[in-house]
């Protein structure tokens, strides 16, 4: 199981869009059920997103991005114990977050 950790840049990108509470519901929702198991295996609402793809936030190797209706989620994942998906980022119905193995 993973920790699911939100970084700042998340939080100030969703208040940025100014989303409606419903629709940051829909984003932590899909992202606790999609990311707390597995949330490196490829799937119809998760990919890997390709290394020389350029990305507007800092990240770690790997990057993958969940769709969650317009939105999108970029995250990465830390394998090392005590560590869990890592770093969010938001872009045009876009969210990112954080987290790894509990």
């Amino acid at each position: 199981m993973y920790n699911i950790r939100w970084d700042q840049g998340a939080r100030d990108d969703m208040r940025r869009m100014k989303l409606r509470a419903y629709e940051v519901g829909q984003i932590v929702d899909a992202v606790e059920e999609q990311l707390t198991h597995q949330p490196d295996r490829e799937s119809k609402r998760k990919k890997l997103i390709r290394p020389e793809e350029q990305l507007p936030f800092e990240h770690l190797p790997a990057v993958w991005q969940l769709r969650v209706g317009e939105f999108r989620v970029f995250y990465d994942v830390a394998e090392q114990e005590g560590q869990g998906v890592d770093e969010t980022e938001e872009y045009e119905g876009s969210s990112a977050y954080s987290g790894g193995p509990a």
